[in-house]
């Protein structure tokens, strides 16, 4: 247990690292991260240490949101950054977040925006701050954030009273939502699953925030990266972070992954491109022209240690190479007499058909499209969703619907469905 200098226990989160009290706590602690269950110590914890230090709080009074908001810039005017009492104030304003107190999640979203602004914190500040913002924009005043207030996962388990029937897939891909005006759905669809194509926004961990806040309160959602969700971040990091936090948001983040709801199979991959959307001859030269003209090859790391080194061509071939080897394990495992539909996910395209026609002929087609077309005839899968063109198709290759509804940057795709369900 800490010591305050003038001799009195104090309670407060393990330090790690940082150069504020706030740093500290946020580095050990993000929405989600407690159980609702241990909100009433911190809280309780948090009242003690401040009782005789600052404002007097008798811990009923920390029932009310705004009094105890009232009292925690009280103790942090009084305090500055570096003084322990910081610590309690943020745990006990955390606590109260987690309850669902919006003026506490704000709070708490001011403070890691400033953290993330004046250069004391780190990036993941800014995307807590988004977080907590998210669940400020959607959770009612007395509905713990922490709670598992989720859609049921678990969905047409065999011998149930679904079994069979269709399911209802929400589809959607490159919203885009940091790019002009924040865009929201402006009603929820009744449907089972989000499937959702990838290019959500900037940053994998940002854009499973947002799915968590605004899709998963409603339905299950099996999400694949886009391009754009590893801009100005290291694709192998921003990967490894996803995945811990499509874990903690419930979000199904396919990359060569499969999960199945009873008789129903989703496999997914951001899937890149092979550059050989013209034939194999016109490789060299497709790659060529991506690594100068494409921003993927700009903005995205392949590694930072020992050196930064940008995310090439050849890293995005060797990547899609894996997930088509995934791909056709993947539709030969689900042919059996359990799976009455496979749905295939992938943010690029997956054939020549999904190449607009205002675009045929340009250089940079290869990196947008592959042609999998053998892969879908052998496999079968009953329905491919993609993303990545912003423009919308719904065709048939063979026996498979492949079908796009992207929203694209800002008023680029008048013909974006918001509210698209389809039944497999």
């Amino acid at each position: 247990m800490p010591v305050h200098p003038q001799g009195e226990r104090r309670w407060a989160l393990p330090a790690a690292g940082g150069s504020t009290s706030l740093t500290r706590l946020w580095r050990t602690v993000g929405p989600g991260a407690l159980a609702p269950d241990l909100a009433k110590p911190l809280l309780a914890a948090a009242t003690a240490a401040l009782q005789g230090s600052g404002p007097s709080v008798a811990a009923s009074e920390w029932e009310d949101a705004p009094a105890a908001l009232r009292d925690a810039r009280a103790v942090l005017g009084r305090c500055g950054p570096a003084h322990p009492d910081v610590d309690v104030v943020a745990t006990a304003a955390l606590a109260l977040a987690l309850r669902g107190e919006k003026a506490a999640a704000t709070f708490l979203a001011d403070a890691l925006d400033r953290l993330a602004a004046d250069g004391t914190g780190g990036p993941h500040h800014a995307r807590f701050a988004y977080a907590w913002r998210s669940r400020v924009e959607l959770k009612p005043a007395g509905v713990s954030a922490g709670s598992d207030d989720r859609a049921p996962d678990r969905l047409r388990l065999p011998g149930d009273d679904t079994e069979g029937e269709p399911m209802r897939l929400w589809i959607f891909s490159d919203l885009h939502i940091d790019i002009g005006s924040p865009w929201t759905p402006a009603s929820i669809p009744g449907a089972d699953l989000a499937v959702v194509a990838g290019d959500v926004g900037e940053g994998l961990v940002k854009s499973i925030a947002w799915l968590a806040a605004t899709v998963r309160p409603h339905m299950p959602v099996a999400f694949v990266a886009g391009n754009h969700e590893f801009y100005r971040r290291c694709l192998p990091d921003e990967l490894q972070a996803g995945r811990a936090a499509a874990m903690e948001a419930g979000i199904h983040l396919l990359e060569n992954d499969t999960v199945r709801f009873g008789d129903v199979v989703v496999s997914g991959c951001t899937l890149w491109t092979d550059y050989e959307l013209d034939g194999p001859a016109t490789r060299v030269p497709a790659m060529r022209d991506a690594r100068v003209g494409l921003n993927d090859h700009r903005l995205i790391a392949w590694s930072r240690k020992p050196e930064w080194r940008r995310f090439r061509p050849e890293e995005a071939l060797a990547l899609h190479l894996a997930s088509r080897r995934f791909l056709e394990t993947a539709l030969r495992s689900a042919a059996d007499a359990t799976t009455r539909a496979h749905v295939v996910v992938t943010h690029h395209a997956p054939a020549a058909g999904s190449v607009a026609p205002r675009f045929l002929g340009k250089p940079l087609n290869a990196a947008y499209a592959s042609r999998l077309d053998d892969l879908i005839e052998a496999g079968r899968p009953s329905l491919w969703v993609h993303g990545h063109t912003h423009t919308p198709f719904d065709y048939r290759l063979g026996g498979t619907r492949v079908l796009c509804n992207p929203r694209g940057y800002p008023g680029e795709n008048p013909r974006f469905q918001p509210g698209l369900v389809v039944k497999v």
